[in-house]
């Protein structure tokens, strides 16, 4: 484990996604300090932490494409809060999101909603499970962005 800047880390991270947000019409996020003078500074493995926000951006980017072909005019958007005071990450897109019936079990192994050959379902276990390595927590918020019944935010808490 090392100290490092999830925040810095999380935009070094989005950058060298910026051919693909380019070459699928996404929005690019950057990411946002809340309260900008503060680093976010956390203890951690930084290539597992690596996996989890690539795991979020991946899932974020194959959700958005499948908006893309439902809505004409939809315009697909990733933002990512790093939350110095709630010591927080946050991940949101305006894809269709996830139903309440479905936020906890999206987090089991072999539990995918995408279609056979597309997913395995372990992206989001792994995660979690790379987040109570080090006793930080992974789970879908009870925000709502976009559509109105599902949730499409994950937040990585991490410990103080």
């Amino acid at each position: 484990k090392e100290r490092f800047d999830i925040a810095l880390l999380a935009q070094q991270t989005i950058d060298g996604h910026q051919a693909e947000f380019t070459r699928h019409g996404i929005i690019a996020p950057e990411v946002l300090v809340l309260p900008r003078a503060k680093p976010v500074e956390v203890s951690m493995v930084k290539g597992m932490v690596v996996q989890v926000l690539e795991n979020l951006l991946s899932n974020s980017v194959y959700w958005l494409k499948q908006e893309q072909r439902v809505r004409r005019n939809f315009i697909p958007r990733i933002e990512i809060v790093a939350d110095t005071d709630l010591h927080e990450l946050r991940v949101t897109d305006n894809g269709p999101g996830i139903s309440s019936a479905d936020a906890e079990h999206i987090f089991k192994p072999f539990f995918t909603r995408k279609p056979p050959g597309e997913g395995k379902g372990l992206g989001l276990y792994i995660s979690r499970e790379i987040a109570h390595y080090h006793k930080a927590e992974l789970f879908l918020s009870e925000e709502h962005h976009g559509h109105s019944k599902n949730r499409n935010t994950f937040v990585l808490a991490f410990p103080k």
